[in-house]
């Protein structure tokens, strides 16, 4: 880790590049586990300071926006990382590549969202992805909507429910995802499937030239 810069020469001189610094992200047998699925992009969100929410497989890294950094404890005991606050509206993660996470470029999307998350209330629809900022297409959401469903949106707004036998609690560490194959939804609390739900007729929620937001949907970032 440090300030580095680049020199090139020749007959006729030399001249420097300007300072780029490198940074050294830690890893663990978590991380690791992550990425041998080689995701997209991982943000651990265990930043203490600074608005970067740095992408620690790629280059799709994030701004901050009214978050809470360094929050402690973080989501397991087998991580030492800390985590952020999402506080009253806006506040959320802001990445701006949105073709990255363009999906829905084609009528069978095939892609996994998943992030942990501890809700201090589990009423109403709360997003941990969102492409909607209510630019058309619309774009699409995950997240939960009250303590007994999980939801997954799409342009339109089409809602695929997942309704849990057991209700989501507060102040309790959950591992969220959704998968699709292309034809059908595949919903997972805590590694656990817990339910399918098919694909209706032809899908949006294609690309929308908004940022994908970590935490709150862009148009309603209290969400």
């Amino acid at each position: 880790a440090g300030t580095y810069t680049c020199g090139v020469t020749n007959s006729n001189g030399g001249v420097l590049s300007a300072n780029a610094v490198l940074t050294v992200l830690g890893t663990n047998a978590y991380t690791q586990i992550v990425r041998q699925d080689s995701p997209i992009s991982y943000w651990r969100l265990d930043e203490t300071s600074g608005p970067t929410a740095y992408d620690s497989v790629g280059t799709n890294n994030g701004t901050y926006n009214n978050v809470l950094l360094n929050q402690t404890p973080g989501y397991s005991v087998l991580d030492s990382d800390a985590c952020i606050g999402l506080q009253t509206a806006p506040s959320y993660v802001s990445v701006a590549n949105y073709k990255a996470f363009n999906f829905f470029t084609n009528t069978s999307p095939t892609f996994t969202l998943e992030g942990w998350a501890k809700f201090t209330s589990v009423a109403g629809v709360q997003r941990l992805f969102s492409t909607d900022q209510n630019v058309q297409p619309l774009g699409y959401m995950f997240g939960i909507s009250g303590a007994n469903q999980l939801i997954f949106t799409t342009s339109g707004y089409f809602d695929y429910a997942q309704s849990l036998a057991s209700p989501l609690q507060v102040n309790v560490w959950y591992q969220l995802a959704v998968g699709c194959d292309g034809s059908s939804l595949y919903f997972y609390v805590n590694g656990q499937p817990v339910g399918t739900v098919a694909l209706a007729g032809n899908p949006r929620g294609g690309t929308n030239g908004v940022p994908m937001c970590l935490g709150a949907n862009g148009n309603f970032p209290g969400a």
